[in-house]
């Protein structure tokens, strides 16, 4: 696996995937006749820093939502476990000067720098679940606030193109966001965001200070496409579309949502990516 810089075109070695395949029974033992797909599913990278010389690389895989790290480098990746075998991770970030992975359950995992052991620091609390959560995200605001957002949805992929409709596709319905403490465990729910403008998405997240950005709509969230299934199945059907059309821009104020292209972006297997560009 190589890291690449798309504008400099630095390139950065990391362990190869299969030292991750030899770790995880599942993945190692898969096997199926000559023509058949395999894939082994890469969720997310995340970055301790943009100076090539210190970063190390936490990695989201497989099919159950595993950690990994890494240090360019090194020859194999560190699988990270937790003490009562969690799994399920569906975001990652390098948050005060460490790691921090969620998984599809709310908790909050860290993960000091070169240990193979991830511990439960915090949890979601019960009573802010309102819905059947669709996704989770962790993002840090600029003045050094940890935000975990919950996305509710419907996520039914249709298996043809007579079956969509408004009722059975998928789609976003909202957002909660939440303001959480790591030292204590406490959570408040955020109304309003302020100047604020969150950008929700697979590979990245971001808070950016809309007042200082005349593109950019206060106490909104934009949001990538990230139900998975509909580039996986919609492309492999004959709905040429395929994934990318539940992307837009959630209003906090009035739970409204809007587009934020003319059209649809629809590809057939790639989310769309927020590019966030570090001083």
């Amino acid at each position: 696996m190589t890291l690449v810089h798309p504008f400099s075109r630095l390139q950065l070695k990391l362990p190869s995937i299969e030292t991750l395949v030899a770790s995880d029974p599942y993945e190692h033992n898969r096997h199926c006749e000559e023509g058949c797909f395999i894939t082994f599913i890469l969720t997310k990278c995340v970055l301790s820093s943009s100076n090539p010389d210190s970063l190390q690389a936490m990695l989201l895989y497989g099919r159950d939502g595993n950690l990994g790290c890494a240090r360019p480098g090194d020859q194999v990746w560190r699988k990270i476990n937790t003490s009562n075998n969690a799994k399920h991770f569906v975001d990652a970030i390098y948050f005060q000067n460490q790691f921090y992975a969620i998984n599809a359950f709310g908790q909050i995992f860290a993960v000091k720098d070169d240990d193979s052991t991830a511990t439960r620091i915090a949890e979601l609390p019960a009573e802010f679940i309102e819905d059947v959560v669709e996704y989770l995200y962790m993002v840090e605001s600029e003045d050094g606030t940890l935000f975990v957002v919950s996305r509710r949805g419907v996520q039914v992929p249709p298996t043809h193109l007579g079956y969509l409709t408004e009722e059975n596709t998928f789609r976003t319905l909202g957002f909660q966001v939440f303001e959480v403490d790591l030292s204590t465990n406490k959570w408040s729910k955020i109304q309003n965001l302020g100047n604020r403008s969150l950008f929700l998405g697979f590979n990245s997240s971001l808070s950016v200070d809309a007042s200082s950005n005349s593109e950019c709509k206060p106490n909104c969230i934009y949001f990538t496409d990230d139900f998975v299934d509909s580039y996986w199945y919609l492309a492999a059907e004959e709905y040429v579309e395929a994934g990318g059309k539940d992307t837009g821009i959630y209003n906090m104020e009035d739970g409204s949502i809007g587009p934020f292209f003319e059209t649809d972006p629809f590809h057939p297997f790639n989310p769309l990516m927020w590019l966030e560009q570090w001083s």
